[in-house]
């Protein structure tokens, strides 16, 4: 739970910032989805996860770590910066080749496995790993995640290795007021980059996602904190879009500039968030990426494809549902 008695460290100064963002300097990139050889998919099951509640999984196909390997190493050939996106890739037996593969300098993580091996923190470490994002829960979200205190320990160990510390809140209507106490929280068990996400109802479980307007105040809260904590590195993700920031800009998803995402079962889509079947836009076939449409997102260009996307599918049935009342 939060603890609002815990002062927050100040006086750092970090050049710190998401490590991910800087692969999205180098374009294209490619979003690479992928599942262990093994049951069970994940060591977790967090509501909502991008990987087992997007319609991909329905249809995934097994990969080997080989094949994995050898994709991961084929993209970056082609000239693409490459995102290694799975479950938990810290489970994996060939995790250092993988993370070799995709010139990862991060991993994310729900913090499990950090606290199940005690040096293993200084065993991504050596082998080039900087930053340890931690899906972070204060259990105030509505969402079933990793126990809070799992995730005290694991950062606690992160911190104490000299990895930089990365926390991710998800966040919902539930937990919305909460954001000031989550960040100080975040911050006092070391966090030097803190970013927070929109919840998207992939598969239509979980609590509400935030409408636009408590989109905005989250972005009021958010000036606040970074005038607050100048020494950290407050991040909003994409999920939140961009019609409520200093910089507007247009969600490339689903270009090759922009970005491009294969899902586990072996079809292109335009983000993690959108592999419902009717978005799929070509195929990975035989080691070709093969474009079959172009992507186009209805609605308002600034906002979060995947957020609209999602919005209105769920206000197009909750009309069906009546309709047949």
């Amino acid at each position: 739970m939060i603890n609002p008695t815990c002062a927050p460290a100040c006086g750092r100064k970090f050049a710190s910032i998401p490590e991910y963002m800087k692969k999205f300097a180098r374009r294209p990139t490619i979003t690479y989805m992928f599942l262990p050889e093994t049951e069970p998919p994940c060591n977790s099951r967090c509501t909502g996860c991008f990987v087992l509640s997007g319609g991909a999984y329905k249809k995934r196909i097994k990969r080997t770590e080989e094949a994995i390997i050898v994709d991961l190493l084929r993209f970056r050939k082609a000239g693409f910066s490459v995102f290694a996106s799975t479950t938990e890739v810290l489970r994996f037996r060939r995790l250092a080749e993988i993370l070799k593969a995709s010139a990862s300098t991060s991993v994310l993580t729900n913090g499990r496995v950090l606290v199940e091996k005690s040096d293993l923190c200084e065993e991504i470490r050596d082998i080039g790993i900087r930053q340890v994002v931690l899906t972070a829960n204060f259990e105030n979200s509505g969402l079933r995640l990793t126990s809070s205190d799992i995730v005290r320990e694991a950062a606690r160990r992160v911190v104490a290795s000299g990895l930089e510390l990365m926390m991710r809140i998800t966040i919902t209507q539930r937990n919305l007021d909460f954001v000031p106490q989550m960040a100080e929280e975040c911050i006092c068990q070391g966090a030097q980059v803190v970013q927070f996400l929109r919840y998207l109802r992939i598969n239509g479980k979980g609590p509400q996602m935030l409408t636009e307007q408590e989109t905005g105040n989250f972005f009021g809260m958010l000036d606040e904190l970074r005038i607050r904590y100048p020494a950290i590195y407050l991040s909003a993700a994409g999920s939140l879009g961009t019609q409520f920031r200093k910089k507007q800009f247009c969600c490339g998803a689903g270009s090759r500039d922009g970005g491009l995402t294969i899902g586990v079962d072996g079809n292109i889509y335009p983000c993690i968030y959108l592999t419902q079947p009717e978005n799929a836009i070509g195929r990975y076939e035989d080691g070709e990426l093969v474009r079959e449409r172009e992507f186009s997102s209805k609605g308002n260009p600034l906002d979060c494809p995947a957020y609209h996307y999602l919005s209105r599918s769920e206000r197009e049935k909750t009309e069906k549902q009546k309709g047949g009342i």
